[in-house]
């Protein structure tokens, strides 16, 4: 179920492909965020929890609450202000910025820096 304080969506049973999802949601849409669908062409951030391995194909960036060595950007799953900003990014929105860093911006805000 979807609620946006003006609209109630809700729906049961129904399978739909992820071309049909998206074509559906851009008629009123300007971005479209997809749960799932880890085997898509579409470009993705990826949650994992510790422990987990990534199975997602190329993912765009990494989601955790743990550091990460990889060579992909990651942030921390309260740094919504990061994961907006790499959304940005990534659809030219705004220009790219090197603020981000392997542990987020909220790990800096509890060590108080």
């Amino acid at each position: 179920m979807v609620y946006n304080r003006e609209i109630l969506a809700y729906n049961e049973n129904n399978v739909y492909r992820e071309d049909q999802l998206i074509e559906s949601a851009l008629q009123s849409a300007d971005l479209v965020l997809l749960e799932g669908f880890k085997d898509s062409r579409w470009p993705k951030a990826e949650i994992l929890r510790e422990g987990e391995p990534s199975v997602s194909r190329e993912p765009m960036a990494l989601i955790s609450d743990w550091g990460w060595e990889g060579g992909l950007p990651h942030y921390t799953r309260n740094d919504v202000e990061g994961i907006a900003r790499m959304i940005q990014e990534t659809l030219h929105l705004v220009p790219p910025s090197d603020e981000h860093d392997e542990f987020g911006k909220d790990e800096r805000e509890n060590d108080g820096n």
